[in-house]
């Protein structure tokens, strides 16, 4: 992301050292001018005014400054508009209320001026777009352009500081298309939640372990309430012991001594599990 956001300050840094290498010169110029019009007053040679010098120091300064302040406001670039124009799809598809839209543009486009990104998103919103199309075309671009993208979306997802379903859902698609592979999009999000984002997935995911660990059948066996603690637990377990062990139906018939096995193996499995699931040693 940073490295995009680099690339797109190149140019501007570019004209900024092309202004500095002007006003050198000019100044170089001065020089050269005074030390011209020192050799001639010395050696007592005619020249040229003293002011024609001066006037063309000022009309080279102004039309270099004019030239620089014409070039300092950038062009919104055609990748830039593809990506806002991304982001714009992604926001209504949040349902995010459009008077935020643009600050939340700006933050990823603080190079360009509001104007800039005003006409930018209100063009957008009045034209059809089709998301295939977009992808399509910056799936062709350089990886930073297209991390810059997942980032920016992943940003605008969190604003909330839940990571939803049906968000991940939208990026996910989109990096596909943009032909990220799926361990650089997992990569990314991990930066995120190291960072404590909240993953709706993995709450849901902990959720359904929780349920599919509960011990009802266990509750039921034993005949106890999942209120019931350590040393509670323990005694009626101990109490179930005693009544079902198979060795007190010794001399019965096969058919009873099978059933008082399976009944004495469903108590232990039962009290195991409710230990297991409460933490209980």
């Amino acid at each position: 992301m940073k490295k995009y956001l680099k690339n797109r300050l190149r140019n501007e840094e570019t004209k900024n050292a092309y202004f500095k290498i002007a006003i050198f010169t000019f100044i170089a110029l001065i020089i050269a001018i005074i030390a011209d019009e020192m050799i001639k007053i010395k050696d007592k040679n005619s020249g040229l005014h003293p002011i024609f010098y001066f006037i063309f120091i000022i009309i080279s300064l102004i039309s270099a400054n004019y030239n620089y302040k014409s070039d300092k406001l950038l062009k919104v670039k055609k990748t830039d508009i593809t990506i806002i124009n991304i982001l714009i799809i992604f926001l209504l598809h949040a349902k995010i209320a459009k008077k935020e839209h643009l600050e939340i543009i700006k933050n990823s486009f603080k190079i360009y001026t509001t104007k800039q990104l005003i006409t930018v998103i209100e063009k957008i919103l009045n034209t059809p777009t089709d998301i295939n199309r977009l992808t399509s075309t910056l799936a062709e671009k350089p990886i930073d352009a297209q991390l810059f993208i997942i980032y920016s979306l992943i940003d605008i997802a969190v604003l909330d500081d839940l990571y939803s379903i049906d968000d991940e859902n939208f990026i996910e698609g989109i990096s596909r298309k943009l032909k990220i592979p799926t361990v650089v999009y997992r990569a990314v999000k991990k930066q995120y939640l190291d960072k404590g984002m909240i993953d709706e997935k993995e709450l849901l995911n902990k959720q359904y372990q929780i349920v599919s660990l509960y011990p009802f059948e266990a509750y039921k066996a034993l005949g106890v309430p999942p209120t019931i603690n350590e040393t509670e637990l323990k005694k009626v377990y101990r109490n179930l012991v005693k009544k079902n062990h198979p060795d007190k139906f010794f001399g019965q018939s096969e058919e009873i001594i099978n059933q008082k096995e399976l009944q004495f193996e469903k108590i232990t499995e039962a009290y195991a599990k409710i230990k297991a699931y409460k933490g209980y040693k």
